[in-house]
């Protein structure tokens, strides 16, 4: 497959994924508990940013549809993007667990629902850049 159209497909897929995060998350934290309400609340402020980077992904591909098809070093610089996201998504995960471990300790409802909703956040994206960047890469 194109490195353009794993690009597009991908981007499709994390603005569903961020759509899908922001009108759950705002439905659900106006009808759930105070732990779950927090939980929804976080995948809703996650979602606005997957939708954002998604969208901002897309229109400049779209824009620019055929240089970014042919440049090999803007292409480079796209896996890199990704290299870079995969190893932060590990850093959003140990965030989430240190939040899980802290609001133990001090009893925070608020902090365990945000650091359960980062840990799935970040391991939803860990697969997805991972498996990006392995398509990304074996299409050059």
């Amino acid at each position: 497959m194109q490195f353009e159209l794993i690009s597009l497909y991908s981007m499709s897929i994390l603005l569903g994924w961020g759509v899908s995060n922001v009108g759950i998350g705002v439905w659900r934290q106006w009808s759930a508990s105070d732990a779950k309400r927090y939980f929804w609340q976080m995948n809703g402020m996650w979602g606005l940013v997957n939708t954002v980077i998604a969208a901002l992904t897309l229109i400049a591909i779209w824009g620019n549809y055929n240089n970014f098809a042919s440049d090999a070093g803007f292409q480079q610089s796209q896996i890199e993007i990704v290299g870079i996201n995969f190893f932060l998504n590990i850093v959003y995960i140990a965030v989430g667990v240190a939040l899980i471990r802290v609001a133990a300790a001090k009893i925070s409802i608020k902090r365990r629902a945000y650091g359960w909703s980062i840990i799935i956040q970040g391991a939803f994206l860990f697969i997805f850049d991972a498996s990006l960047w392995v398509l990304l890469r074996s299409s050059l």
